[in-house]
């Protein structure tokens, strides 16, 4: 079935985004949650008011009397955490009802007649299982404990500077609102996360073995999803879509045979690598890295070629050394090491492939590992370490303002502009030269 991506977009990106679109008439719900939330913190506040209050303010020592304050603290947390159950109840029922029906729509328009939808366990264990460090209902909640202690700090504040209730009932109801914006982006970008769940789950079942990010065209779009805009991975080696918050991203199949024996000739160049381990060596590899990517301090771990473990060399926050003797065991080995600042390659880690005899070069992360393979031959132009760093310092320096505008328009977190600006610096400097690079989930090899 040789189909074009234009083809695949109509077919499959469109109805995606259309039900990404229904997701978001039914998430008004969240807006009427938020409301209610919003009322009951301040019929609480008025109506400790009432008894306790003097010309319309109430003093730090009377809410300090028979543990008031600490009693409207808790009715507070108590309103927050039934918004919070609300909010996760809902979500996750329309999320379920988005991946069946992209989970369906993929499959017709693939030409499969004969499916069956993955069973409600199947897709709450898609939901629970973490991308970027978290899950949905992990970040839902650090989100619902951030709002309620910024509540109580409001009020302790309010109180006080001597504010009028009104004064503090207005404060708590424009962080309340803040608290909706943030809640309906993270669901806005977890629903999209979900329906390209289940479109690769429906192309893995229907053995697609490359897969090509879409990016919604418009005069929204980014320069992040712009520059992935049609980019071609194996399946198993897809980036986290979506990009960033708020990101319409989807996942096309690729189909076009041509397409896909060039990206298995390009494959074909590996030289030695994990690649070539067993898939038990390469299990016990991710299971390490997994470990290792835990730690506040730098851990480097070498195998040899065929993923026998050599070594482990602990060091400091940012950097760890090797001594002359761990040099004879680097011959074609397999080097790993972790990130405690998390992200992808430093220009160091990338001098380290270059001077080194070694064959591939790892850094771990929360959810999965980069890795970057010695070319059989460095291109001329970056031969002198020299020349290296001044391109990777220019490529540094062209991407940094696009993603410090993300960050300063509020579309991605300073943890986000970190992690993705790495990563997008090592993979453009990569494919410039024809260097492979990439990332490997953990749960893709690590479960039995």
């Amino acid at each position: 079935m040789t189909k074009n991506s234009e083809y695949w977009e109509k077919r499959i990106a469109s109805e995606t985004w259309k039900i990404y679109n229904s997701l978001e008439e039914k998430n008004r719900a969240l807006l009427e949650f938020y409301i209610d939330a919003s009322e009951n913190v301040k019929d609480e506040l008025y109506r400790l008011a009432e008894k306790h209050s003097k010309d319309g303010v109430l003093s730090l020592s009377e809410m300090h009397k028979q543990n008031r304050l600490a009693e409207l603290n808790r009715k507070f947390e108590k309103i927050i955490e039934e918004l919070g159950n609300a909010a996760e109840e809902s979500t996750k029922k329309n999320m379920e009802e988005g991946f069946r029906q992209v989970y369906r729509n993929t499959a017709e328009n693939m030409g499969t007649v004969d499916f069956a939808i993955p069973n409600k366990k199947l897709m709450e264990k898609l939901l629970n299982t973490p991308w970027r460090g978290d899950t949905f209902s992990g970040r839902l909640w650090k989100n619902q404990k951030k709002l309620a202690v910024s509540l109580n700090d409001l009020l302790l504040i309010g109180l006080q500077q001597g504010k009028t209730v009104t004064e503090i009932a207005v404060m708590l109801h424009n962080r309340m609102g803040q608290g909706f914006n943030e809640c309906h982006r993270l669901v806005r970008t977890e629903s999209m996360h979900y329906l390209n769940d289940a479109a690769l789950y429906r192309y893995k079942d229907a053995g697609v073995e490359y897969v090509q990010v879409w990016a919604a065209v418009d005069e929204r779009t980014c320069d992040t999803c712009g520059g992935y805009h049609g980019k071609i991975y194996p399946i198993d080696r897809c980036p986290h879509i979506p990009l960033h918050a708020n990101c319409r991203c989807t996942v096309l199949p690729v189909t076009d045979y041509k397409e896909i024996e060039k990206q298995k000739r390009n494959e074909g160049r590996l030289e030695d690598s994990t690649d070539k381990w067993s898939k038990e060596a390469k299990k016990e590899l991710m299971k390490s890295e997994q470990t290792i990517s835990e730690r506040d301090y730098e851990t480097m771990e070498i195998y040899d070629s065929k993923g026998k473990f050599l070594s482990s060399k602990r060091g400091k926050v940012d950097s760890v050394s090797i001594s002359p003797l761990d040099y004879f065991k680097l011959k074609n080995a397999v080097v790993t090491h972790n990130h405690p600042s998390a992200g992808s390659f430093s220009f160091t880690d990338l001098k380290f492939l270059k001077r080194m005899p070694i064959s591939e070069l790892r850094v771990s992360t929360i959810n999965g590992s980069y890795y970057i393979k010695k070319p059989k031959e460095w291109p001329e132009e970056i031969k002198s370490s020299e020349k290296m760093k001044e391109i990777y310092e220019q490529i540094k320096k062209d991407l940094r303002k696009k993603y410090q505008k993300m960050y300063n328009e509020g579309k991605i977190t300073k943890v986000e502009r970190h992690v993705m600006f790495k990563d997008e610096v090592n993979k453009t400097f990569a494919e410039r030269y024809g260097i492979d690079y990439g990332f490997e989930l953990y749960e893709e090899n690590t479960e039995e």
